[in-house]
């Protein structure tokens, strides 16, 4: 088992971002990136022990700033589509951005897909990586954090 890293390419902010290869003994693996926490690819034996990946993504960080598509993508603050892109609260109309014909679809154009979040921690012993963020909204702090095993 074990967890590795490597740059996965370069934000137009001229941020860095790294993926990350968890493998288990038998050489199945996944690779997820600290952007958007997307799960990249999921790679597990055919049925000829052939390693295959199962996930539709991408293999470049360009495509997933573009991903129209949410490919492995981490939902947030809401998943599927508010009609729209409004609601009430206590009678509050609560206004969202557009991003699908008058819809919100998957918190709009700016979702955590698109966020580059923390690794908080991994460890090589249990294999795993822990992903997270603070989801900054009004009057509160909201902490999101996200484990693949």
């Amino acid at each position: 088992m074990s967890v590795s890293e490597r740059r996965f390419g370069v934000l137009p902010t001229g941020e860095p971002v790294r993926i990350f290869h968890l493998e288990n003994k038998s050489g199945a693996y996944i690779e997820v990136t600290e952007f958007g926490a997307l799960l990249v690819k999921v790679c597990v034996p055919d049925k000829d022990g052939k390693l295959t990946d199962v996930v539709l993504g991408y293999d470049d960080l360009e495509s997933y700033e573009v991903n129209g598509c949410f490919f492995g993508a981490t939902i947030g603050r809401s998943g599927n589509r508010i009609g729209g892109a409004k609601f009430s609260v206590y009678g509050k109309e609560v206004v969202l951005a557009q991003n699908e014909n008058d819809n919100n679809l998957h918190s709009g154009p700016d979702g955590f897909e698109k966020k580059l979040w923390k690794v908080a921690e991994t460890s090589q012993e249990k294999n795993y990586i822990v992903f997270n963020r603070i989801s900054r909204m009004e009057r509160m702090d909201i902490r999101e954090s996200l484990m693949y095993p």
